[in-house]
């Protein structure tokens, strides 16, 4: 009799499991139908809407000459950084969704050729108040001039001629919370500049790019955009769980959801299916408090690293760099040198940069079709994305871009973008000013 009963309640389980699963088929199977490419089309027509805004944009291209005698650490670059950001524009929704706007971005630019090395920024025109007051409140002797763009002594068609070309957009290797090394390391704590012992990060860059032959280039951009409050939610998340506290349940759209609700749905089913104390385990778990745990010194070492980013201006940020040469001459050699250059700013137990694998001109590992005409394209993919300054602006599909810039503070930028102390400069063939400005 217990027997039967217990049969039959196994099997009104079973059918009601059975019932489950077909009624979130039936929702999946709508939302797939319907809201999917609602959705899209909506999306679709946003990235016209931005391509078009983004056209209106009157692209300008500055050079800055280094000043005579420049003492200032990159300290001074992240006030200016600081400064730059109020070109965020605060966008409403109907703006994004109906007119297509979307936050201006600058490019800060170190390059490189048988002429020396050069510093510039490219922002829309109607940036140039802000850049040069900017500039000048931190270098009151730098001088600020609108030059023709430096790219256009290349070809358009790069491949199809006699150069050949390496590029690479780099981001971060661990989440955007982590920091890089920046220059309060380089600078030994924070010593004085009057000191004579001092590392500028940069001078590794600088050493690498001032040892060209004739036709060699190395071209860097730095795309940077502000950033909303990307750096709080995650930087909270990150340090919640190393000191074992729980997050805070947040409102999150009804599309992911939607989305949430399924696969949870999905996993308990799983869970059920095998054991019958899944619900019971599950009350026990919730009934838990959390814990908050004595740390390890490095795991003290993490938390009050992002705690400092956190607590900074941040801007969406891509690095992206060409290395340029005629193609009967072109070599590795200055490629590997330039990833290491940038690998001075890595950190085993925080962060460091990479090269995105999307955009890294090499052949696809796992094509074995087609690896010749990938090869190609993403070469010709990084150098009109260099030529354009391009910024992932948009995205193709909701929620998912091709790949998410990274997020870097001030004092992480200004760490690799800056203008290099007056010894660096005699020792690069760096353009610097030759009148003072006013004089």
């Amino acid at each position: 009799m217990v027997e039967t009963l217990i049969q039959t309640l196994e099997i009104g389980r079973i059918f009601q499991i059975i019932i489950d699963v077909l009624t979130t088929a039936l929702t999946f199977f709508v939302y797939l139908i319907w809201v999917v490419p609602l959705i899209a089309l909506v999306n679709l027509r946003k990235i016209e809407l931005q391509k078009q805004y983004i056209k209106k944009f009157n692209w300008q291209l500055f050079e800055l000459k280094i000043p005579k005698q420049n003492i200032k650490t990159p300290k001074a670059m992240e006030q200016v950084l600081v400064s730059l950001y109020a070109m965020r524009a605060s966008l409403d929704p109907e703006e994004v969704w109906l007119e297509g706007k979307v936050c201006p971005w600058m490019s800060l630019e170190i390059i490189s050729s048988k002429n020396g090395i050069r510093f510039f920024i490219y922002a829309p025109d109607n940036q140039r108040n802000l850049i040069e007051s900017s500039f000048f409140s931190q270098y009151p002797d730098i001088e600020i001039n609108v030059v023709e763009d430096y790219t256009k002594e290349m070809p358009l068609n790069l491949q199809d001629g006699e150069y050949d070309l390496y590029g690479a957009d780099l981001v971060l290797a661990a989440p955007n919370p982590y920091p890089i090394k920046t220059y309060p390391y380089f600078f030994e704590g924070g010593k004085t500049i009057n000191e004579e012992k001092r590392a500028d990060p940069i001078s590794i860059i600088s050493e690498v790019m001032s040892n060209l032959k004739s036709d060699e280039r190395i071209w860097i951009q730095i795309l940077i955009q502000p950033a909303e409050d990307v750096l709080k939610k995650e930087g909270e998340k990150i340090i919640n769980k190393i000191i074992g506290k729980k997050a805070e349940d947040k409102k999150t759209s009804p599309i992911i959801t939607l989305i949430d609700s399924i696969i949870s749905f999905l996993k308990d089913l799983v869970v059920a299916l095998y054991s019958s104390l899944a619900s019971s385990a599950k009350e026990s778990k919730s009934d838990e408090k959390p814990q908050i745990k004595f740390l390890a010194p490095n795991e003290e070492l993490v938390v009050k690293a992002v705690l400092n980013k956190m607590s900074k201006l941040a801007y969406k940020t891509i690095i992206r760099f060409l290395y340029i040469d005629k193609k009967s001459d072109f070599t590795g050699k200055n490629i590997g040198a330039i990833f290491g250059a940038f690998r001075q700013f890595g950190d085993w137990t925080l962060n460091g940069l990479k090269p995105q694998d999307k955009t890294k001109t090499s052949k696809p590992r796992f094509f074995v079709f087609f690896r010749n005409q990938i090869f190609l394209k993403r070469k010709k993919d990084i150098y009109e994305n260099y030529l354009s300054r391009s910024f992932p602006s948009y995205s193709y599909f909701p929620y998912a871009d091709i790949f998410e810039p990274s997020v870097l503070n001030v004092e992480e930028i200004a760490t690799i973008f800056h203008l290099p102390i007056d010894q660096l400069v005699e020792a690069s063939g760096l353009r610097r000013v030759e009148a003072q400005r006013g004089s």
